[in-house]
């Protein structure tokens, strides 16, 4: 699981993120549901230890982010808001990258396989990432993420840049990652994601968690019948 305790930063005196708490339990998925600029990716990346909080503490699986980050990116699966590649290599080098920094050995090539079947990446796998476009790409780093089987998900905007269908099948195969007991932390601007995916949602605004809950009883909280409507009275 993940626990973020009281994780602060601040970029050139401006704070981005300030007492963030929150805990991503075993067979779950936690959705982060806020507005561009609200401290989506921030939280993200301090959870995935790619920026050090100036203060408070990140546990995947109850290892210190900061104190051991080896040990605790082993149990990672990470996507960022805007995914980088190296274009001049190919999908399935990029794969097999992955699969050997994680020493999966022969693991490697089933859930390659697996997962580039079903998000239809099977035939571009020898071409260049540099030709990808961009659901290719985030297609692509899904794939990575999922293939060494980690017990914590960080997927920031996951479905960014997806078609409906994909999107769709990315939705299915998270749901299964969960049934599996991984827990799973994703952001998101959607609402209607964060509704239809996630078993509680923390509703982020100007850097804070201003509200967590399951879509009910956030419902409930704002006397709302629709959560785009608890949103907007949130944030409002």
């Amino acid at each position: 699981m993940l626990k973020a305790l009281g994780i602060r930063k601040a970029f050139d005196g401006k704070v981005a993120v300030s007492d963030i708490n929150l805990e991503v339990r075993k067979g779950e998925i936690y959705g982060i549901l806020g507005m561009n600029g609200a401290g989506k990716s921030t939280t993200m990346k301090i959870c995935a230890g790619i920026l050090r909080p100036d203060s408070g503490r990140v546990l995947i699986c109850g290892v210190d982010i900061v104190k051991d980050p080896v040990n605790a990116k082993k149990k990672i699966g990470y996507v960022p808001e805007a995914p980088v590649l190296y274009n001049k290599i190919t999908g399935r080098e990029f794969l097999e990258l992955i699969a050997r920094s994680w020493s999966m050995g022969h693991d490697a090539e089933k859930y390659i396989s697996l997962y580039t079947k079903r998000l239809n990446m099977l035939d571009a796998l020898d071409d260049e990432i540099g030709s990808y476009s961009k659901g290719m790409v985030q297609k692509l780093c899904i794939i990575g993420a999922l293939i060494h089987r980690p017990s914590v998900y960080i997927l920031d905007e996951p479905t960014a840049g997806l078609d409906p269908v994909h999107t769709a099948i990315v939705k299915d195969m998270l749901r299964e990652e969960k049934k599996r007991g991984a827990s799973v932390f994703l952001s998101t601007h959607i609402v209607s994601l964060a509704h239809e995916l996630c078993d509680r949602i923390g509703i982020i605004h100007k850097g804070r968690i201003i509200v967590e809950g399951s879509v009910g009883e956030i419902l409930a909280k704002y006397h709302c019948n629709t959560l785009e409507e608890a949103f907007m009275r949130a944030v409002g």
